[in-house]
């Protein structure tokens, strides 16, 4: 029941999914991953399709460090993401945002909405799973996925 939700908790796990990803932006622009770590709990791991370039299971902060480099410097150029929602429940946040950039090495530009879930207990991100819109296409500019 709504009556049932407790207000406390959704703000406080809004507040842990704005510092991770402030995290992973800084991460990207500086190198500087803290922000996201302290969110993050002991077993932390992102698990991105194995039909992707950078498929697998990521696991802490330098898991998460090196999915993002990847991601941003190893498979396309230009990288960038912006979030466009996010709904916040007692024990996860969904993320929407678009990723963009330039594929390597076929240089075709790319722009993608992702849904990222992010799993929180005892306030912090324990799983983070990413469901592209259609993976196929997106894999498709990244010929060496297969």
């Amino acid at each position: 029941m709504i009556d049932d939700v407790d207000l406390d908790r959704i703000a406080e796990n809004f507040r842990i999914a704005k510092t991770f990803y402030d995290g992973v932006a800084s991460g990207l622009g500086e190198g500087d991953w803290s922000s996201s770590e302290e969110v993050m709990a002991s077993g932390f791991h992102v698990i991105e399709a194995d039909s992707l370039p950078y498929g697998g299971t990521f696991e802490g902060v330098n898991g998460l460090a090196k999915l993002m480099v990847a991601m941003s410097s190893e498979h396309c150029s230009n990288f960038s993401f912006e979030i466009t929602s996010r709904s916040v429940g007692e024990n996860h946040v969904v993320t929407g945002f678009t990723i963009s950039g330039q594929s390597e090495p076929l240089g075709e530009p790319f722009s993608h909405e992702v849904l990222e879930i992010i799993d929180i207990v005892d306030g912090k991100i324990t799983r983070c799973r990413p469901f592209y819109w259609d993976t196929k296409e997106f894999a498709e500019k990244f010929p060496y996925a297969e």
